[in-house]
C-alpha cells in the first residue's frame, strides 16, 4: 500500500492520492504541522504539485513493523516559484518518510528531513 502511495506521489496522481488514503488520514509535513482529512490533503497535494510539478522520493531502503512502515531516501523537485533565475530551482535532499496503513489505506503520512534547499529554491529564507 505504501509503495503505492509513494508511486502516486511520483506520478503527481492526485485521484489515486485521494483513493489510498483513509477517510481520516492524517499528514504531518517536515514543519510539524498536521493536516487532517482526505479531503483536505487532497487540495494540499494539488497545491503541493503546482508549487513542485518535479517533486519525487527516491527510496533507498524500507523498513516495516505490523502498520508502520518507514522509507530512508531522497526528496527532489523544482519549484515553479521563480527567484529571479529565470526559472525554478531544483532541490534535493535527504529524508525519510512513516506510513501507517489501516484499513487497506494510508491513515498517516508523516515526512521528515531538512527542507531548507526547498524553501530557498522559491526565493525564501526561513530565518
Amino acid at each position: 500500500m505504501v509503495e503505492r502511495f509513494v508511486a502516486a506521489i511520483n506520478d503527481r496522481d492526485v485521484a489515486q492520492l485521494s483513493a489510498l488514503m483513509s477517510d481520516d488520514h492524517r499528514f504531518v509535513d517536515a514543519t510539524g504541522a498536521v493536516h487532517e482529512g482526505r479531503a483536505t490533503m487532497t487540495e494540499g497535494w494539488k497545491q503541493y504539485f503546482a508549487s513542485f510539478p518535479v517533486y519525487r522520493i527516491d527510496a533507498e531502503s524500507t523498513v516495516a513493523s505490523g502498520s508502520a512502515v518507514m522509507i530512508f531516501g531522497w526528496a527532489s523537485g523544482t519549484a515553479r516559484a521563480d527567484p529571479g533565475g529565470g526559472r525554478g530551482q531544483s532541490w534535493r535532499f535527504p529524508a525519510a518518510w512513516k506510513g501507517i496503513v489501516r484499513g487497506g489505506r494510508v491513515a498517516e503520512w508523516h515526512v521528515c528531513g531538512d527542507i531548507e534547499p526547498m524553501i530557498r529554491s522559491m526565493g525564501l529564507n526561513r530565518w
